[in-house]
C-alpha cells in the first residue's frame, strides 16, 4: 500500500524493531503517534509490540475462527497490562454473525463501534495506495475511519494518562 502510495512521507514507513529504543527514537524525533502493525500469526512479535504500546487495537473479522483467534492476543495483553478494545472489521453491521461477534468479544473486552464494513471503498483505496476517505470524501467509508480514530485517540490518550500516574 505504501509503495503505491508512492512511499511518502506522510504517512512514513519504518522498519523498526519492537523495543524500547526502535520507538524512543521515533518519538524523540517528535513523532505522536506510531502505529505498529504486526503479522496476526507471529505471536513473538506480537508480544513485543504490546510490551511496547500505551493502548493495542486488536482488528478481527466476524467469522468464529477470526474472533476465536484473537484470545491469544487478549492473554499477552493482560500479562503486559495493557489497555485493548477490538475493532470489527470488513462486517455487515446487520448480521447475526456480526451480532453474535460483538457478543462473544465483549465477554473478553471493548468493542469499537462503528465497525468497519465491507465496502468497495476499502478495496479500491487500497489498489490505489490511497484511504478510503480520499477515495470517497464525505462517505460512509469515509464517517467509519474518522469515528473510529477518534475512538481510538481517545482510548490511547486515556492509556497514556494512566500510566503516567501508575495506573
Amino acid at each position: 500500500w505504501w509503495e503505491l502510495r508512492g512511499e511518502p512521507d506522510n504517512p512514513k514507513l519504518f522498519e523498526l524493531s519492537c523495543s524500547a529504543e526502535g520507538i524512543g527514537w521515533l518519538v524523540s524525533e517528535g513523532w505522536q503517534w506510531v502505529f505498529i502493525d504486526t503479522p496476526p500469526a507471529l505471536i513473538d512479535q506480537i508480544a513485543e509490540a504490546v510490551a511496547i504500546a500505551d493502548f493495542v487495537l486488536i482488528p478481527t473479522r466476524a467469522s468464529a475462527i477470526d474472533v476465536e483467534a484473537v484470545s491469544v492476543v487478549t492473554e499477552i495483553c493482560r500479562e503486559q497490562e495493557r489497555p485493548f478494545a477490538f475493532v470489527l472489521n470488513q462486517v455487515e453491521p446487520g448480521w447475526k454473525l456480526t451480532k453474535s461477534a460483538v457478543e462473544y468479544l465483549s465477554e473478553e473486552g471493548l468493542v469499537l463501534a462503528p465497525q468497519i464494513a465491507y465496502r468497495r471503498a476499502y478495496i479500491s483505496a487500497m489498489t490505489a495506495g490511497k484511504s478510503a476517505p480520499e477515495i470517497e470524501r464525505g462517505s460512509a467509508s469515509s464517517d467509519e475511519i474518522e469515528a473510529l480514530f477518534q475512538a481510538v485517540k481517545k482510548l490511547t490518550t486515556k492509556a497514556i494518562r494512566n500510566r503516567a500516574h501508575g495506573r
